[in-house]
């Protein structure tokens, strides 16, 4: 990592913060927060806001995980907003809507972490059957981890 952020320093905007971000997940807790924090407001005065909301999202994953759900929740309430304008970059989708519905339940708002639950199984089932050819659709829906973590989720929570 200490080479990647060597080449982050000179580096322009698009190259400087996903790099930025890759760094910020190795660390934990209040340092990866500010790091998260700093690098919304870096993508967001860049106009990166794909960027911007994976920052935020990752945020919401780092507070949640150092006991701030109601911090979590928050975030991920502003990240779910955005995500109706703008896809994240560096970032797979369903990954909004799971840290979403993990930090939200955390909260307990539970209709609020329904809805993302489902958004997100609706998105998965929709892409499974639509774009990824049959032969590797189970793969898909239970290879990737988010995806299956997704998926028992809403088999358990939803009707």
């Amino acid at each position: 990592m200490a080479a990647a952020a060597e080449l982050a320093r000179g580096a322009g905007h698009e190259v400087r913060i996903p790099i930025e971000l890759a760094i910020a997940r190795e660390r934990a807790g209040a340092e990866a927060a500010g790091e998260f924090e700093r690098l919304m407001r870096d993508a967001h005065r860049a106009r990166l806001h794909g960027y911007e909301l994976h920052a935020r999202i990752e945020l919401a994953r780092t507070l949640l995980d150092t006991g701030q759900s109601d911090s979590a929740a928050g975030q991920a309430r502003l990240a779910l907003a955005q995500f109706e304008q703008i896809d994240p970059l560096g970032l797979y989708r369903p990954t909004v809507w799971w840290t979403a519905f993990r930090a939200l339940e955390a909260a307990g708002e539970t209709a609020a972490a329904l809805d993302s639950l489902r958004a997100g199984r609706d998105w998965i089932e929709h892409t499974a059957q639509e774009h990824v050819p049959a032969e590797y659709r189970d793969s898909f829906l239970e290879n990737n981890p988010i995806n299956r973590k997704l998926l028992t989720a809403a088999r358990a929570r939803l009707q």
